[in-house]
């Protein structure tokens, strides 16, 4: 199942609403769910809200603490940003050419 990008603006909108911005201030689904409820019945769902969170843990916006019996989640401090490898091409080898004529 795909995930929307309104769904993940909403779950990162409740996670930044509770203050779960560091490994201290991390925040369980229950608590995220009751969060996310307040915006239409849609969210009051903990499976469509875990999904969501999961998708943002893929997508490292979000990061998964992992607790004895589970998991807590809270904000990345950095966001994902596109590298250098992926924004500059691959450039092909060229082949340099000698001045030797005996080559």
């Amino acid at each position: 199942m795909a995930v929307e990008e309104k769904d993940k603006r909403v779950v990162m909108d409740a996670l930044r609403e509770l203050g779960a911005k560091d490994n201290g201030s991390a925040k369980g689904v229950d608590i995220i769910t009751q969060r996310c409820g307040q915006k239409g019945p849609r969210y009051r769902d903990k499976q469509l809200v875990a999904l969501v969170l999961q998708a943002l843990v893929n997508e490292k916006r979000a990061i998964r603490k992992a607790g004895e019996k589970a998991g807590s989640y809270y904000i990345s401090p950095v966001q994902p940003a596109s590298t250098a490898a992926e924004a500059a091409p691959e450039l092909e080898p060229v082949e340099q050419k000698s001045d030797n004529p005996y080559l």
